[in-house]
């Protein structure tokens, strides 16, 4: 058996990114992200007022406090397939 002991291995499409890009970019992500989630959480949080204002027109609280919800949950069902365009 023969062994090849050739180990001179040249890196190929390395893309090496800069420290200061990554940095931004994970900051950028982070801030995005919290933002995301304090429009939600405080939807959430004001769920009860909101399903008031907004569904006044039922009769009963507890379908109100669902459609509001339901509403919630469009937005956040759909709020990915915005990302990808």
């Amino acid at each position: 058996m023969q062994q090849n002991n050739d180990l001179n291995f040249e890196p190929q499409d390395v893309n090496i990114v800069n420290p200061k890009q990554a940095r931004k970019a994970v900051v950028a992500t982070g801030i995005g992200n919290a933002m995301e989630w304090f429009d939600f959480g405080l939807y959430a949080y004001l769920a009860v007022i909101l399903s008031q204002l907004f569904f006044s027109g039922v009769d009963n609280s507890g379908l109100q406090l669902v459609l509001t919800f339901a509403t919630f949950a469009v937005a956040f069902l759909v709020r990915p397939i915005g990302g990808v365009f």
